[in-house]
């Protein structure tokens, strides 16, 4: 027999049924059968009168009832009402979607995404590294299958420029997109690379502007290429760029000189020193003063002015690549000791003086050690002697000892 919609609405469609036409669509949605039981829980009174009335039963006050589903179709079929129920669903609400395939079907788009995605990764290892993350914390999730694909072949075209020499961001994007302002801070594709670059960079920390500023100048991409630039002093290189030549002119002087992100980036000087060490500071003050007292007769120095940033990350990267034995001192304080701990997970930096030996030997004064404790992990016993003393201090009460270390070359 042929469903009649009209009756199919004055029967099934009052608003005390909507519950079960609803429970039956889902049933259908989930790709399972209309049979068996189902079970309606809290029935109102409207509500298990219409059931009641529909089944054919004596009234009742039950407010937990059970239809089976067979039996409803069969006498909704000898009614004259539908066909099956089934029909009268869709009667009532449209076409019914087979959720289940359809999941089935788009789980099948996303292997297959992913999978042609590792092909275009080439085996790189970061880029795998990259894609596992996308896949394991379902960032492309928030997009269907067609429009995630788009956005991964977006971000291979910016991954096959690169790594870049010195290109800004903007330039990057217009080459790639025609748009210079494709890959602004907020793009769906722009976050999807930054994960890319910092995977590609071993860059660990990205989500703060300087992270991201770091992130992308490690694959030679500049962003603010101006700020926030490294105080160094005697570090020589190699080459007629300008970069240089003005390292030079400043170590024969025995000078300071602050080096940018686009000095480094754009014309990476190549590096040399007449002995493999350079020291790294947290505080500016100690190159000046080694200038000062010691001008050009020290080793390279750097200051990180506080917390690192890109400027001293891209150096320090440039300066193992071209062999140096990196050594680090900062305040023996808590935040001294994160950032020296962070230098040499992040660089593998050796800490330099700055053993609970060293700290004992030289702790003196007023300055209260503030702020949540950190274990030093090149030395256990630094935090203990530290917490015992109470005592904070600069790397500016140890200048004599400093200085003195440093004129000795040490090797």
């Amino acid at each position: 027999m042929s469903s009649d919609p009209l009756r199919i609405q004055e029967t099934l469609g009052r608003p005390e049924l909507n519950r079960l036409i609803l429970r039956l669509r889902r049933r259908l949605e989930s790709g399972r059968s209309l049979s068996g039981p189902l079970t309606l829980t809290s029935c109102s009174p409207s509500e298990r009168d219409a059931l009641n009335r529909l089944l054919r039963r004596a009234p009742s006050t039950a407010t937990s009832i059970t239809i089976q589903l067979e039996s409803l179709e069969l006498n909704l079929r000898n009614a004259g009402v539908c066909a099956s129920l089934a029909n009268a669903v869709e009667a009532l609400g449209g076409p019914v979607k087979d959720k289940r395939t359809e999941r089935i079907k788009e789980e099948e788009a996303w292997e297959n995404l992913f999978s042609d995605a590792i092909g275009s990764a080439g085996e790189r290892p970061e880029l795998m590294t990259w894609l596992a993350e996308l896949k394991t914390l379902g960032l492309l999730r928030r997009h269907d299958p067609a429009v995630a694909r788009q956005l991964l072949e977006q971000s291979f075209k910016v991954i096959s420029r690169l790594p870049a020499h010195g290109t800004t961001l903007a330039e990057l994007a217009a080459s790639v997109f025609g748009d210079a302002h494709a890959l602004d801070q907020g793009k769906t594709v722009s976050n999807l690379l930054l994960r890319a670059v910092a995977s590609m960079g071993n860059v660990e920390a990205w989500d703060d502007s300087e992270g991201r500023r770091d992130a992308w100048a490690s694959v030679g991409v500049l962003l603010d290429e101006l700020s926030a630039p490294v105080a160094v002093l005697n570090l020589r290189a190699r080459g007629a760029d300008t970069t240089s030549r003005a390292l030079n002119i400043h170590a024969d002087a025995g000078e300071p000189q602050f080096l940018t992100i686009r000095q480094l980036v754009r014309t990476p000087p190549t590096f040399e020193s007449s002995t493999p060490y350079a020291y790294v500071f947290e505080n500016k003050n100690v190159l000046a003063a080694a200038a000062d007292r010691l001008g050009e007769k020290t080793p390279p120095l750097i200051a990180t002015d506080g917390q690192p940033k890109t400027a001293l990350h891209v150096l320090l990267r440039q300066l193992k690549s071209a062999g140096f034995l990196v050594r680090y001192h900062g305040d023996f304080d808590w935040p001294g000791i994160r950032i020296a701990n962070a230098m040499r997970s992040r660089h593998g930096v050796d800490i330099w003086r700055m053993t609970a030996d060293d700290y004992l030997r030289s702790a003196a004064g007023e300055l209260q050690l503030r702020g949540l404790p950190a274990d030093a992990e090149w030395d256990p016993a630094l935090r203990p002697a530290m917490e015992a003393s109470g005592i904070a201090m600069h790397e500016e009460q140890q200048l004599d000892e400093i200085l003195a270390a440093l004129s000795m070359h040490p090797s």
